[in-house]
């Protein structure tokens, strides 16, 4: 008895030299995106990709919202493949130029024409 006594004695007073750990709670700020600025982006998108020639519109969105290949998209369209990669590369352009015009995106800086990046 006295063996365990001097047992709990030790372990205790070890207890008293450990810092005792608090928990600390970090607000994290949320990285999340906001929703309303993508929702509204979103709509404008719709709403400029609306007015983007038919044919470009539909090349456009099967390759970016179905993510056909340009192949799978010329057999459904039945045109050749140049012909879609034109057709997505113009409304990829006027859909750019559409959200400009309506202050969705912020106007083009003036750069060099060989700074240029391919879109």
């Amino acid at each position: 008895m006295a063996i365990a006594g001097n047992r709990c004695r030790t372990a205790l007073s070890g207890r008293k030299r450990r810092p005792v750990a608090e928990p600390s709670v970090e607000w994290v700020a949320d990285d999340a995106p906001d929703q309303r600025a993508a929702q509204q982006l979103a709509e404008e998108v719709h709403l400029a990709l609306s007015a983007v020639r038919p044919e470009y519109r539909q090349a456009f969105v099967l390759f970016h919202d179905r993510e056909l290949s340009y192949a799978e998209i010329a057999v459904a369209m039945e045109v050749p493949l140049g012909t879609v990669k034109t057709w997505v590369h113009r409304a990829r352009r006027e859909l750019i130029n559409l959200l400009r015009n309506r202050g969705a995106v912020p106007p083009e800086r003036s750069v060099s024409q060989h700074a240029v990046p391919r879109v």
